[in-house]
């Protein structure tokens, strides 16, 4: 992360968050496969993992311009769904959708 805005955060056991701000979603989705292909570059060993010897990345990416009716569980449900769909999909991999939260919106009004 290169601004001093962009937050990093551990999220759980073995998930983090990254926060940036002023970031649409083509930004947020070029600064996730950099961090993907830097952490592959590392070829830190992974013993326990399922399909390859070193450790890998997957990303969920979603993004917002928010509104006052805007939550903040909302962007974080959509990113982690995105996170899930990169494992599904085969992990090491970075997985986001264009309008993140338009099903959101839907399902709460």
């Amino acid at each position: 992360l290169k601004r001093s805005t962009d937050l990093l955060f551990r999220y759980g056991g073995e998930e983090f968050a990254i926060l940036l701000p002023g970031t649409g979603l083509e930004g947020a989705v070029a600064t996730a496969e950099l961090l993907r292909k830097a952490i592959s570059k590392m070829e830190v060993a992974c013993p326990s993992a399922q399909t390859i010897n070193k450790a890998t990345v997957s990303i969920g990416v979603a993004s917002m311009i928010p509104k006052v009716s805007d939550r903040v569980s909302d962007l974080l449900e959509k990113s982690d769904q995105m996170l899930y769909q990169a494992k599904i999909n085969g992990r090491n991999r970075v997985e986001f959708e264009f309008s993140p939260l338009d099903n959101v919106r839907k399902a709460r009004a």
